[in-house]
């Protein structure tokens, strides 16, 4: 019983609920889908208490709605109508295929991703002991000066100037050792927060020091029986590298 587990676990045997613990996998780490943002864009999805992942690939994206800011369903299916026509999710084709095609994305406007940073990331980057604010605006003067809001700020810009949200954490070297992240495009601190904590990434402080997070048993347990659907990803990711590198393209 133990083997035949981990048989399916290794992907050695294919299952139905392998192949979505693993398309789920591969969404959440693409950095195209915001469970914050998509739950609170669609209050209906939130208070049906539905898992925002799921409901997207099943219901959402033919309704148009779109899994964060940095991707437009209806775009994306506007300019290529062979996926249109196909009727696969959007999203799915451009992680699995879109993306090594060298196919577009289009993001939502500017006043779209506002409202998301404001309610869902930010609060989130706000209760966080890793972000000083007022550290934030001594060390960076020009953020100061253009009296912007910090938070805001190392969202949106900060952190892809290699800024620090504070003195207990390392931006660079965050993206430096975690080149899924840094690939993905996803804000650092962000990441940390929302899964490298309970995965027990290591940050550093500016001051060099490495810091090893505390998880309890339950992130634990979590983290060792989703390894072998990470290893999975991983190996295909190298595979289409691979591909891509001998293709010349």
């Amino acid at each position: 019983m133990f083997w035949l587990k981990l048989k399916k676990s290794l992907g050695l045997i294919r299952t139905k609920k392998f192949e979505q613990i693993v398309l789920f996998n591969k969404i959440r780490n693409s950095g195209m889908f915001d469970e914050q943002y998509y739950l609170h864009k669609y209050p209906d999805v939130k208070q049906a208490k539905l898992n925002p992942i799921h409901h997207y690939l099943t219901f959402g994206w033919q309704e148009g709605r779109n899994p964060s800011t940095h991707f437009d369903t209806n775009a994306y299916l506007a300019n290529n109508p062979d996926v249109a026509s196909a009727k696969v999710c959007p999203l799915v084709h451009y992680i699995n295929y879109g993306k090594l095609e060298g196919r577009h994305v289009h993001e939502l406007p500017a006043d779209s991703q506002n409202s998301t940073i404001s309610r869902a990331v930010y609060k989130t980057v706000k209760k966080s002991k890793l972000f000083n604010k007022k550290w934030y605006l001594k060390t960076y003067n020009d953020v100061k000066r253009a009296k912007v809001d910090a938070i805001e700020h190392y969202i949106r810009y900060g952190a892809n100037e290699g800024r620090n949200p504070s003195k207990h954490f390392d931006t660079i070297h965050y993206l430096n050792t975690y080149k899924d992240v840094k690939s993905a495009g996803i804000n650092p601190l962000v990441h940390y927060l929302q899964h490298g904590k309970g995965e027990g990434r290591t940050i550093r402080t500016v001051s060099g020091k490495t810091i090893k997070p505390k998880r309890t048993l339950k992130q634990k347990i979590k983290y060792a029986w989703e390894y072998p659907v990470r290893v999975h990803d991983e190996y295909h990711r190298l595979k289409d590298e691979i591909k891509k590198i001998k293709s010349g393209k």
